[in-house]
């Protein structure tokens, strides 16, 4: 099998068992069983560590959320409505929204999402901190414009 095929195994099971389970819930081995693997050692060899695997789930999926986010506030802001926060918002949510369509691969995505997020070791706020966030940094700094008048940690609160 070529390394590719094993690497896209791995993330697939990954990113599954992560849905399901949560980051803590999964052990590498489990991981590299869902996906086949007979190596044991596999999912080391290719990624190093969960943190760097949720990485890579990450790196694959993030980039076309991050563009359709960007899309949607681009036509926010030429359809002049960059002064409508309920607008910005929809733009930030939407991409998210459109993952629940039934599809079973947004399902997990989205789950993976949620389970990495409110797991502070998985290092997902890290890796979203630090790549693939334009259009969360963009669009935020829109809806904090129009919430000027809101002391700083509710602005805060009400953006996360």
């Amino acid at each position: 099998m070529s390394t590719d095929r094993t690497q896209e195994l791995l993330i697939d099971a990954a990113e599954r068992l992560f849905a399901e389970h949560g980051f803590d819930g999964v052990t590498l081995k489990q991981i590299t069983a869902e996906a086949g693997q007979r190596n044991a050692s596999a999912l080391q060899y290719h990624f190093g560590s969960k943190v760097e695997l949720v990485r890579a789930i990450v790196a694959r999926r993030m980039p076309a959320l991050n563009e359709r986010r960007n899309r949607l506030l681009d036509e926010v802001a030429q359809s002049g409505r960059a002064g409508d926060l309920r607008a910005v918002v929809e733009a930030l949510v939407r991409p998210l929204a459109e993952l629940c369509d039934g599809r079973e691969e947004g399902h997990h995505w989205i789950r993976f999402l949620a389970q990495a997020w409110s797991n502070p070791r998985s290092g997902l706020g890290d890796v979203v901190r630090n790549e693939f966030n334009t259009g969360v940094v963009r669009g935020g700094l829109m809806a904090a414009a129009l919430m000027g008048d809101l002391p700083t940690e509710v602005m805060r609160l009400r953006l996360s």
